[in-house]
């Protein structure tokens, strides 16, 4: 790498060290600009805002905020009470595909883990996550918080977590 502008020449000891510092400041400066982006979107979040990604079912996005979708909003509050009613997703997207019928081009059917993740997402009861910990948005929730929580809990009571056992016939397992 030579340089016509500044006076560092990489075929040279001190070019190669000038080169190195140079890489090593741009390492920096981009670190410095990834915290910064992720301690903002942290800060947004805190205070109740959408940040962007995939739009929850039930909503639509209108100059950055989560407006409710009416026809599926419908069907979130629906989701949460009928689940509550029979306590397992796939009863439930049996039911609701079964209700539904022949789906239209744009409609997914109904899977487990589809409603899964509608039950466990806290945005439906107007919170938003951060690191763990729920604040309230700027959003309005679809269904209401003791609806939201009783649902999640349920679900999650109802979650079987399997133990691996330790196999001495896989060298590599766990490493």
């Amino acid at each position: 790498f030579v340089s016509v502008t500044q006076n560092f020449d990489t075929s040279t000891s001190m070019g190669r060290l000038v080169l190195n510092i140079l890489m090593s400041f741009a390492e920096f400066e981009r670190e410095m600009i990834s915290e910064r982006t992720r301690d903002k979107i942290v800060a947004s979040r805190r205070h109740g805002k959408w940040t962007g990604g995939a739009v929850p079912f039930g909503y639509r996005v209108v100059e950055k905020k989560l407006i409710p979708d009416v026809e599926s909003a419908d069907s979130v509050r629906r989701v949460f009470g009928l689940y509550l009613e029979l306590g397992s997703t796939s009863a439930l997207a049996f039911r609701l595909n079964r209700e539904r019928g022949e789906a239209t081009e744009g409609e997914k059917p109904w899977t487990k883990d589809r409603l899964s993740r509608i039950l466990k997402n806290p945005v439906y009861a107007g919170l938003v996550a951060v690191n763990g910990d729920l604040h309230e948005g700027e959003h309005q929730g679809l269904v209401e918080r003791p609806l939201f929580e009783k649902a999640r809990d349920r679900l999650l009571a109802r979650r079987t977590v399997y133990e691996r056992k330790h196999d001495p016939g896989y060298v590599l397992r766990s490493l």
